[in-house]
């Protein structure tokens, strides 16, 4: 049951509701790609000499967290809309290996 309480230590009246965990971890993130405007030379290889304002995008489960590597080097977290799509701007040119 559920309760609040105000500043004054008045108590409401329990309700009931439904918690539901979800223990079950998100599938990989899929479709990552280099926006056409990050990506020099061909737009289907995904190869770049670009190392500044890179925007990665792909689809994840939806709402869930993704954090990008840079082989072991963490470039930040960003969370999926409501359908599972996510962009992030990053930026390469202290680290390009």
């Amino acid at each position: 049951k559920v309760y609040t309480v105000d500043i004054a230590g008045n108590i409401s009246t329990a309700s009931t509701g439904t918690v539901t965990i979800d223990t079950t971890n998100p599938s990989a993130p899929t479709g990552l790609s280099l926006a056409d405007s990050s990506n020099t030379g061909s737009n289907d290889d995904n190869i770049t000499s670009q190392t500044s304002a890179l925007t990665l995008s792909g689809t994840a489960e939806a709402n869930a967290t993704v954090e990008l590597f840079n082989g072991a080097t963490s470039l930040g977290t960003v969370t999926a809309d409501n359908s599972g799509n996510f962009s992030k701007d990053i930026d390469l040119s202290a680290d390009t290996t």
